[in-house]
């Protein structure tokens, strides 16, 4: 199966000339044509980063200092220029921010939004803007859709303003979707029906899915692949199934045991001890060192290489060795 978007040891720095340790450092990402990948970890990880980095929305003081993010036959990405970038932003490439209160524009309403984005990358009639809007809030479930044109974003609930966003997202028809945190304050019931409707969605339109969340509930719902991600780097990845079967990486175990612990009534309530650590708290060698249970004395001054465990699964820790587990 084709790779449709593949990412080669992509590393973003606060600018070219900062000594600072990478914000992101070395990922490397392939995704399948009509499959979903998951991206997971804790605030901080750099999930977000890797995202936007994609889409050429990199704040002013970031910097793409080394990789390749090639896209079909468009080739890098990060090379095309703005208005060629622009074209393909929105149209073949698009996005599910966060915070759907404040991605959406409170000045206008959800027709003018969803036409700008059609004006934009199709040339329609308004007729046929009109006809397309409807028929895609239809599709994500949107009741009454004639009425639900006409309003504001504050005249919507969460759950609605968040369909919107797919809307707008799945509107011209994109072959990669990246969703960054698609179901974060949404209550559990809105949570379910927003992810039954991106399978079906994507069942529909074949469209491949970036999947970026803390969550590994939301992960196993509907990933194929997940990368895990701490500080910046890919520390584990792999197929869901066996990820979630058999963790490698210590800081998968604990992000496992964490979730385990919520649904085990005689269990405390398990957490990672520490924090992710800040750029400027970035060790020399592995950069989980500070939390590891396991951390051995080279952890602190050598980062580790990715070692294959399995054909597809991966893990960057000294604790393998050839694919041999050292020390458990």
């Amino acid at each position: 199966m084709e790779n449709l978007l593949s990412i080669e040891n992509l590393t973003i720095s606060l600018d070219k000339h900062n000594n600072i340790e990478p914000l992101v450092k070395n990922i490397s990402l392939k995704l399948k044509e009509g499959k979903t990948y998951g991206i997971v970890g804790e605030s901080g990880s750099g999930k977000s980063l890797t995202s936007l980095a994609i889409l050429n929305l990199l704040a002013d003081k970031l910097s793409v200092i080394n990789g390749e993010i090639n896209f079909l036959s468009k080739g890098n990405l990060l090379e095309l220029k703005k208005n060629h970038i622009r074209k393909i932003r929105g149209n073949e490439i698009s996005m599910i921010f966060q915070e759907p209160m404040t991605a959406l524009d409170p000045m206008y309403t959800i027709k003018y939004q969803l036409f700008e984005v059609l004006k934009f990358h199709q040339k329609l009639k308004k007729d046929e803007m009109y006809e397309q809007s409807l028929q895609m809030l239809k599709s994500v479930g949107i009741s009454r859709p004639e009425k639900v044109l006409n309003n504001y974003p504050h005249e919507l609930s969460g759950g609605m303003r968040q369909r919107i966003m797919i809307a707008m997202a799945l509107i011209c028809k994109p072959k990669l979707l990246i969703a960054d945190e698609p179901t974060t304050a949404l209550d559990v019931t809105i949570q379910a029906q927003i992810l039954d409707l991106m399978k079906d969605l994507k069942q529909q339109y074949n469209t491949t899915i970036l999947l970026i969340t803390h969550d590994l509930g939301v992960i196993a719902e509907i990933c194929e692949d997940v990368a895990v991600m701490y500080a910046g780097e890919i520390v584990e990845q792999g197929r869901v199934q066996e990820i979630f079967d058999q963790p490698k990486h210590p800081y998968t175990k604990g992000l496992l045991k964490a979730v385990h612990s919520i649904g085990d009534q005689s269990a405390e309530l398990y957490s990672i001890p520490g924090n992710v650590p800040t750029p400027d708290e970035f060790p020399k060698g592995c950069r989980f060192a500070s939390r590891c249970p396991h951390v051995l004395e080279t952890c602190w001054s050598t980062s580790p290489k990715p070692i294959r465990i399995t054909e597809t699964q991966f893990a960057k820790c000294w604790l393998f060795v050839e694919g041999v587990e050292n020390h458990e």
